[in-house]
């Protein structure tokens, strides 16, 4: 960790993940902190009181409480939350809804695109085709305009011309992809 622009470190802070059999995901880690450098200790667990419970509500319907113990910091209404997520997936569905209902008002606005309709995904197919563009001239094109969809051949040869994008994100990126595609593909409207 550093304090000042100078380049050299002030001190140095150690996290270890370290098991914990009651999370219902086997995987899943809880976060330790080294505790031999108190003030390091202190930084990265600032706002959470040492031995005393600290709500955090992660949205609509879903919570946790933080509890530091001084080594490790537990997510103690974990297993609640993941349990019981439906407040939060009922705000997601909605929210994921209006990114492909803005997405495709997009794409049919852009001569030669269209995108397949969604079904019980974030993820959409966005066909090309009718561009006449080679698949080359298209990825090239996206490139330049800061785009990065995954490449539809990767799941096949019939999907040559098509691009899969990402719609699990805020409103305002999305609508700012959306853009960069228009103006990228501006000469064929």
């Amino acid at each position: 960790i550093r304090r000042d622009d100078t380049g050299e470190e002030d001190f140095t802070v150690r996290l270890q993940l370290k098991q914990d059999k009651a999370l219902p995901d086997p995987r899943a880690r809880l976060l330790g902190i080294d505790v031999e450098d108190p003030l390091a200790a202190a930084l990265v667990t600032r706002g959470v009181p040492k031995g005393a419970d600290h709500p955090v509500r992660l949205g609509k319907g879903l919570a946790a409480t933080l509890h530091f113990d001084g080594e490790t910091v537990r997510v103690s209404d974990y297993i609640d939350s993941y349990r019981d997520g439906d407040g939060w997936l009922d705000a997601l569905i909605p929210y994921l809804d209006r990114n492909r209902q803005l997405m495709n008002a997009r794409i049919d606005g852009i001569p030669g695109l269209s995108v397949m309709n969604l079904e019980a995904t974030y993820l959409a197919w966005v066909d090309f085709s009718g561009t006449g563009m080679a698949r080359d001239e298209i990825t090239s094109r996206l490139t330049a305009a800061g785009l990065a969809p995954s490449e539809g051949r990767t799941f096949g040869p019939e999907g040559e011309l098509y691009m899969r994008f990402n719609i699990a994100c805020r409103h305002a990126l999305l609508e700012e992809v959306m853009g960069r595609l228009a103006d990228a593909f501006s000469d064929l409207q």
